[in-house]
């Protein structure tokens, strides 16, 4: 309480950013020591028709989120989450270096959203329309997108499973699939596919860590690229210095994940989106599975694969596969 003012969440709310389409200029930062992390510069963007369109978009869905029925069931735990305000949708893009204003790489969708930052789980007091919620993902979303750009088909099966390909590589174990997840993801970026050492910019243990002594980037690449040859020349192309497919994997992804949400918002139905996924009521779970697959095909030319990862708050529901 200041001055006999009784504070609640609206005191310290910020008001919705007026650009709901960014532009950043990623640029790395040179210097002794520890590695620094890049820069990350706004880009003042032209209101072109592109960018009016994005924006509109991008609003009309603010709005619906605005009016949806959102709310949290009080777990006694830090942060409070505030359901009320923080519902704002922000297009995030990136170019990188000296290249010039496009809005074709990145594209994902930040903003201030409670639920982009909720632990999972903590999800079990999250409702939707009075429900528990359902969370569905796309499985090996990344490279199954990377193969649509490919033209080509994925072999069947969990793509991240490197069994017989990496020595030691144990795919029951979770830490293990992690590891080469992060891999995988970092090899599409520009990177190089992690380290097992820690981490000098951050003071953590490298992405490889949880795999067998003796793993390297190296042998964790070999494996991938034999198991999935075709990603070979991205990863070349990224090395000589070509903005890396990572940037045009995610604005698939992101196209995808906007194309179904406004089919959803068409239908009523409301969806809270991660990068991968979204959340919806538990009783449209089917719906918004049908409508991943639909907006997947419709972007890409193939359907992806959707699966119920859980229903949050009814344990007993919530799926035993292998998140995406």
């Amino acid at each position: 309480m200041i001055r006999g003012q009784v504070l609640s969440f609206g005191s310290f709310r910020r008001e919705p950013e007026d650009a709901l389409v960014v532009l950043k200029r990623v640029t790395k930062v040179e210097g002794q020591g520890r590695p620094q992390k890049p820069r990350r510069d706004p880009v003042p963007l032209p209101f072109s028709p592109e960018v009016r369109a994005m924006s509109d978009q991008i609003a009309g869905l603010n709005a619906f989120l605005k009016d949806a029925d959102l709310s949290f069931i009080d777990d006694g735990l830090i942060p409070q989450v505030d359901t009320a305000h923080y519902r704002t949708l922000v297009r995030t893009f990136t170019i990188r270096g000296g290249q010039d204003i496009r809005l074709d790489q990145g594209g994902r969708l930040y903003g201030q959203t409670f639920w982009l930052n909720l632990a999972s789980e903590r999800r079990s007091g999250l409702r939707i329309d009075g429900e528990p919620v359902a969370d569905l993902d796309f499985v090996n979303l990344g490279p199954r997108i990377g193969y649509a750009l490919l033209g080509q088909e994925p072999p069947s099966g969990d793509l991240y499973d490197l069994s017989g390909l990496l020595p030691g590589y144990d795919h029951s174990n979770r830490d293990h699939r992690r590891a080469i997840k992060q891999a995988f993801a970092a090899c599409l970026n520009g990177g190089a596919g992690g380290s097992r050492g820690i981490n000098q910019r951050t003071g953590k243990p490298g992405i490889l860590a949880p795999l067998p002594a003796g793993t390297t980037a190296a042998k964790v690449r070999a494996a991938i690229f034999e198991k999935h040859p075709g990603f070979e020349v991205f990863y070349e192309r990224a090395k000589a210095g070509e903005v890396a497919v990572g940037f045009a994997i995610m604005f698939k992804e992101s196209c995808i994940l906007l194309s179904a949400l406004e089919r959803l918002k068409d239908e009523g139905v409301v969806g809270l989106p991660f990068h991968d996924g979204l959340m919806v009521a538990r009783s449209k779970a089917q719906i918004a599975k049908d409508t991943l697959t639909a907006a997947s095909r419709d972007v890409l030319g193939v359907e992806l694969i959707v699966e119920l990862k859980a229903v949050y708050g009814e344990p007993e529901l919530a799926s035993q596969l292998i998140a995406a």
